[in-house]
């Protein structure tokens, strides 16, 4: 009878300890579930600012790229921007000098998306300073490299550039590259 008393305090007592071992686990899984909410929520928020900034940095670069088309008897112009992902670190300007003279910039920084797209807001920035120089294009990106080198060296980026200089007065073209792949000329 003792043996038997005491098998059934232990199952008892079996019976107890599972279930504050149920409870505990149900209660912990409860913890965790709103842990992993609350967590999930702030995440969502986090994300949902950056497709905000995201979104306003594309209309930035929307609006300083904007197409643009000259055209003249002998040249036509026209512009458009597709980056690699929302936004890109790509750049181009288009410059009209005269009715017969352009200056074409292209430029395109390390990396891709917002890193980049704020890189190339310092490309144009310092080149639209230099764009009107009547200078040659290759002395324009000197100037623009010699910037870059002095006042941004610790962002530990670069940029190749190109600019191109057409006259259709005189039917002729200037053009310098500064690390950027050559271009054709039909």
């Amino acid at each position: 009878l003792g043996l038997s008393e005491r098998i059934g305090i232990i199952r008892s007592e079996k019976e107890i300890a599972q279930k504050r071992i149920i409870e505990m686990q149900t209660s912990a899984k409860t913890k965790l579930e709103k842990e992993v909410s609350e967590r999930t929520q702030k995440l969502n928020n986090i994300l949902a600012e950056i497709k905000r900034d995201l979104n306003v940095a594309k209309k930035i670069q929307e609006n300083i790229l904007h197409e643009k088309i000259f055209e003249t008897t002998k040249l036509f112009i026209d512009s458009h921007y597709i980056p690699f992902s929302e936004i890109g670190g790509d750049i181009y300007d288009i410059h009209k000098f005269s009715e017969n003279k352009f200056r074409i910039f292209l430029a395109e920084a390390t990396g891709h998306g917002i890193q980049a797209a704020l890189f190339t807001m310092l490309i144009i920035g310092e080149y639209e300073t230099r764009k009107v120089e009547t200078i040659s294009p290759a002395e324009v990106l000197k100037k623009l490299n010699e910037r870059f080198t002095t006042t941004y060296d610790g962002l530990n980026a670069f940029f190749t550039a190109c600019i191109l200089d057409v006259d259709t007065e005189k039917n002729s073209t200037t053009f310098s590259a500064a690390g950027h792949p050559l271009q054709i000329l039909f």
